[in-house]
């Protein structure tokens, strides 16, 4: 398998609203405590090319995920179905879908991000060499959600994870799966994160245990971070333990 990695930012102005915690609260960005990334994923066997671009997103729009595909299928030899566009659903930055009352989309926002995304893609595309795949699962050695609907009910037990080797040992890509709302920080936090699942992926990155990292939300509309929905100085400490964990 022939693996390329690549990041961009995705650029928050100012004041642009924040998405989720209810209708019409009015959550304006004053600044950015981590920013939102794409980070873009591609392999490529000799036959067939797939890339994964997942995005520090709260939402995902229908027709923005068909207009990164066109624009990355149109430069590179790639099919745009073989593309997947999604988000980590961190609620502390903006929507690129229409709404109403939940967070405005701006249009600026929106097209910023579609320009990184395929920006992101071609990169990964034209950075492909040859790797070596493992994959496996791994339980959590704490439990980090609770059940939010049915009390005691069941959380994500465990990390899945797919790591692409280079032939001298080094690890490209690590890229790992879990289920849990991007939700410790809440409605009073005003600066632009991408929550825990940000907060990992670049810890992973940060702490050498690969030189690229990507996440994949998985099944979580039940399960949310315990505690959660904090401000920023109480939230701190339990982004940091997730990471961690």
């Amino acid at each position: 398998m022939r693996v390329g990695c690549a990041e961009r930012v995705i650029e928050t102005p100012l004041f642009v609203e924040l998405y989720g915690y209810g209708p019409f609260l009015g959550r304006r960005n004053r600044g950015v405590r981590d920013p939102l990334q794409c980070r873009a994923a591609s392999f490529y066997d000799d036959d067939r090319r797939v890339l994964i671009l997942a995005n520090d997103l709260v939402t995902m729009s229908r027709s923005g995920a068909w207009e990164i595909r066109q624009g990355i299928a149109g430069k590179a030899n790639i099919a745009p179905e073989a593309i997947l566009v999604c988000g980590s659903h961190t609620h502390s930055g903006p929507t690129v879908s229409h709404g109403i009352g939940w967070g405005e989309l701006d249009a600026g926002f929106r097209s910023g991000w579609i320009c990184a995304a395929i920006e992101a893609g071609l990169a990964a595309i034209a950075d492909e060499e040859p790797v070596t795949l493992a994959t496996g699962r791994t339980p959590l050695l704490e439990t980090l959600g609770v059940n939010r609907v049915e009390k005691g009910g069941p959380t994500d037990p465990e990390i899945r994870w797919l790591q692409a080797n280079r032939e001298s040992g080094e690890t490209k890509l690590l890229l790992h799966n879990h289920g849990m709302h991007g939700v410790v920080f809440g409605s009073k936090m005003l600066l632009v994160s991408a929550d825990w699942p940000g907060v990992a992926t670049q810890a992973i990155v940060e702490r050498g245990l690969a030189e690229h990292a990507l996440f994949l939300q998985a099944a979580q509309g039940n399960i949310n971070p315990a505690p959660c929905c904090l401000g920023q100085e109480d939230g701190e400490p339990h982004l940091l333990r997730i990471a961690q964990s």
